[in-house]
């Protein structure tokens, strides 16, 4: 995940200088978490498929692993 980060907000963690950026939005409530993408009221590229689907976890052919419905996998 460090050295080619798939989804844009790892980019500006792998960025960072060991500290992490602020993403735009609010955690979600853990004791009643919304459908779908855990990150979708956070990502710029949610739209209503991640707001009602919860994406799988796939392994890439790189073997990294990610839980994104905007990345081919």
């Amino acid at each position: 995940a460090y050295e080619i980060p798939k989804r844009d907000w790892s980019s500006d963690v792998c960025s960072s200088d060991l500290r992490l950026p602020a993403i735009p939005g609010s955690v979600p409530d853990l004791r009643n978490l919304p459908m779908g993408c855990r990150f979708s009221d956070r990502c710029p590229l949610a739209d209503e498929t991640c707001r009602s689907t919860d994406p799988a976890l796939a392994t890439l052919p790189d073997g990294r692993r990610v839980a994104c419905l905007k990345v081919p996998t």
